[in-house]
């Protein structure tokens, strides 16, 4: 919160007595001045108070803007970095107009809660991926921050609205796992070198799919490789030390 206050200060050189007037501001900036006499600090220190009275009170009429004028004003200035490829501008404004200015387009800004942007968040996942679901927030962030610094806001909403996790996508999580040589033994098979299993010094083997049963492996040299008990009985995740090579 904005503050202002008086210091009064001693030369230890001089003994020369001066006060100075020190503020600090909602944005964070601060500033001092000095005055010869107490009465000057007071009048310096009204003054003070009065402009960021003034300024706050510009800054809550501004809040009264939609949340459309906001985003011309923040794209305005983003836009205008020549860092920003073609591409970066030409899907940020597709999400502007696509999935923001529909739903907050007429609204106050100030009139924006947590509470709306969760529904919206919400309903936006329903219906779209989660890279475009993070992408629009990460827009409706930067808005929002904009007129935070800009004293119409006193805090950032989006900041209060969890930030959505990624759904589980079943082929991802399990991919091939269904295959038979992983059932059978706990590897690809398929062409593989099986002699790489025998020449590995451990073996994490992933019981994602249930318990897995290690059987005996044809050594490449005749022999045969004994992995010893089955890994269900093991328990997941459990690391099997190199086959002993049974004559």
């Amino acid at each position: 919160m904005a503050s202002v206050g008086v210091r009064k200060r001693v030369s230890a050189r001089t003994g020369r007595v001066t006060y100075q007037v020190w503020w600090l501001l909602d944005d964070g900036s601060q500033g001092a001045e000095t005055v010869a006499s107490k009465d000057q600090a007071r009048a310096l220190a009204a003054q003070k108070r009065l402009q960021i009275t003034r300024d706050t009170w510009q800054g809550r009429r501004r809040g009264r803007l939609p949340f459309s004028t906001w985003a011309d004003l923040w794209w305005a200035d983003w836009s205008a970095d020549p860092h920003r490829s073609p591409h970066t501008l030409v899907m940020a404004e597709s999400r502007l107009r696509n999935h923001l200015r529909p739903v907050f387009g007429d609204r106050a800004i100030d009139k924006i809660g947590p509470a709306e942007i969760r529904r919206w968040q919400t309903q936006l996942a329903a219906t779209t991926g989660h890279a475009t679901v993070q992408q629009c927030r990460s827009l409706l962030l930067r808005i929002f921050q904009y007129a935070v610094d800009e004293g119409a806001l006193d805090a950032n909403p989006v900041r209060k609205v969890a930030v959505p996790k990624r759904r589980a996508d079943p082929e991802e999580v399990f991919g091939q796992a269904t295959r038979g040589e992983l059932i059978e033994g706990g590897f690809d098979g398929g062409g593989s070198d099986r002699s790489a299993l025998a020449g590995e010094r451990e073996h994490k083997l992933v019981g994602r799919l249930g318990a897995v049963r290690a059987e005996r492996l044809e050594h490449p040299g005749g022999g045969r490789a004994q992995l010893g008990r089955g890994v269900g009985e093991l328990g997941e995740g459990a690391v099997v030390g190199t086959p002993e090579v049974v004559a």
